[in-house]
């Protein structure tokens, strides 16, 4: 398979927003492992898979039932937690797509 080359920015925003989840973590659940079960995707990673959805995203959240599902799936109706993870993310210019309930993808907000 031939590798896609993505612009730097997306690379920087990938590296980014695993640092801006893993600090919430930190805060949110403290007792959480390292991640119970979240397996983080850059784009080109996830269209390696030959996944279709979440392609245009800075990063892919495989949460599959792990720590970070509570945050980013609705059906673990956690709804609280669901918009705290959200609302933290907007505040670092991001923003979160539930795309079922084991994965989610992450995107830049472009004004």
């Amino acid at each position: 398979m031939q590798s896609q080359a993505f612009p730097a920015e997306t690379v920087d925003d990938t590296a980014s927003v695993i640092k801006i989840i893993r600090a919430f973590m930190r805060k949110e659940n403290p007792e959480a492992n390292s991640g119970g079960g979240i397996t983080f995707y850059s784009p080109a990673e996830w269209k390696a898979r030959g996944e279709k959805y979440g392609l245009n995203s800075v990063l892919v959240i495989a949460h599959d039932g792990g720590d970070m599902a509570a945050y980013c799936d609705y059906a673990q109706a956690r709804f609280g937690s669901v918009e705290r993870f959200a609302r933290h993310l907007e505040s670092h210019g991001f923003f979160i797509e539930s795309c079922t309930c084991w994965y989610s993808a992450v995107y830049k907000i472009v004004s």
